[in-house]
């Protein structure tokens, strides 16, 4: 099960954030800007974050099995329709609407089905399972990028819908509904959602996403700007996904000797101590390597241990609707976040948008650390 999660995951993120490696050749083909073509990434997931907590809610009253199917149908109905969309308005209705609820039907159900299939060592169960996120994330682009040279971009999205059924149809193969419950956890969602737990990691989070998105979007441009080569520029962004693999598996392991709830609340400080790197940084490549490892690192962490720290808040009977609807805070950072730091960025320079995402994150680790032992 701890498998079939880390696969919908590796396909599911690899496909969403590899999006980049097609924007200049379907701008092209359509003769549009990159704004226009990169508004389908953000719709896509704007859409995966609001329809997680959906998705959640019907693996817990269905299991992940028939939620993962019928998500990877539309997932995969998705990049098929975007490889023979006539016009950009048939790609929004393709990979725009179709891709985010995909997206979001492989996550959350599939990782609180992992974990409710442990108890000692759930920790690290949900950490493996989550670790498909940063690799699909570190490899797919790499991959695209050559099907995008040899295929062109319609042909690689073609490749991409092939090889995602092929993936998706062994996750769905090993996708087991978790045993019941014991020890009459609750079955009402509703008072979990208004628990003081739940409000508190949904608030930090809802400020670390205004701070997350920077570094993916704005690094390399700074990174060239100072004088850095733009190939070093790029493998910077890829160095905060690799980095997010490994600690996955790190705090999945320290979950098995410390607190979940102080292992995410040491998450959350390691991402603000990475912008103090990048502030101090100037054209110092070093200092900038220590941002991305450090942001690797606490990135890794929350994502790791956020849904154990729900498991052992609330149980697992309603973990699935849990975890989606904790990441429906990351809708708001995400359609926010990017554009008020390029506002800032244009308006006053860089030193401007890393002062808001630092803000952003005292802001979230003043909340966060408000949990409970």
């Amino acid at each position: 099960m701890v498998g079939a999660a880390a696969i919908a995951s590796f396909v599911a993120f690899g496909v969403l954030f590899s999006f980049g490696v097609f924007v200049e050749e379907i701008g092209d083909e359509f003769d549009v800007g990159k704004g226009p073509v990169a508004a389908l990434f953000s719709v896509a997931a704007g859409l995966y974050y609001l329809s997680g907590g959906v998705a959640g809610r019907l693996g817990d009253r269905y299991g992940p099995r028939p939620v993962l199917l019928g998500g990877s149908i539309v997932l995969v109905a998705g990049l098929w329709a975007t490889a023979v969309a006539p016009s950009l308005l048939a790609m929004y209705l393709g990979f725009g609407l179709l891709v985010g609820p995909g997206v979001a039907c492989c996550y959350a159900p599939m990782v609180a089905a992992a974990g409710g299939w442990f108890d000692e060592k759930r920790t690290l169960a949900m950490g493996t399972a989550t670790a498909g996120v940063g690799i699909g994330t570190l490899v797919m682009a790499p991959v695209g990028s050559l099907l995008v040279s040899g295929l062109g971009w319609r042909g690689a999205m073609g490749a991409y819908a092939v090889g995602s059924a092929v993936l998706l149809s062994v996750a769905i193969a090993g996708a087991y509904r978790p045993p019941p419950a014991s020890g009459g956890e609750s079955t009402s969602l509703r008072p979990m959602l208004q628990s003081h737990t739940f409000l508190v990691m949904f608030s930090a989070s809802t400020l670390l996403s205004f701070a997350f998105y920077t570094p993916f979007v704005f690094l390399p441009t700074y990174a060239e700007e100072v004088g850095i080569d733009a190939s070093v520029a790029s493998v910077l962004v890829g160095l905060i996904g690799a980095m997010s693999v490994a600690s996955r598996i790190l705090f999945g392991l320290l979950g098995g000797h410390v607190s979940p709830t102080a292992l995410y609340k040491l998450s959350y400080v390691l991402v603000g101590v990475s912008y103090l790197f990048w502030l101090g940084a100037g054209s110092s490549l070093g200092m900038l390597l220590g941002h991305v490892v450090v942001m690797g690192v606490g990135y890794g962490g929350f994502v790791a241990i956020g849904p154990a720290v729900l498991a052992d808040s609330f149980g697992v009977s309603r973990l699935g609707g849990l975890i989606g609807a904790l990441y429906t805070s990351w809708a708001i950072g995400g359609f926010f976040g990017p554009s008020s730091n390029g506002f800032l960025i244009d308006r006053y320079g860089f030193w401007a948008a890393l002062l808001m995402s630092l803000g952003a994150m005292i802001l979230a680790i003043a909340m966060v650390l408000r949990l409970r032992p």
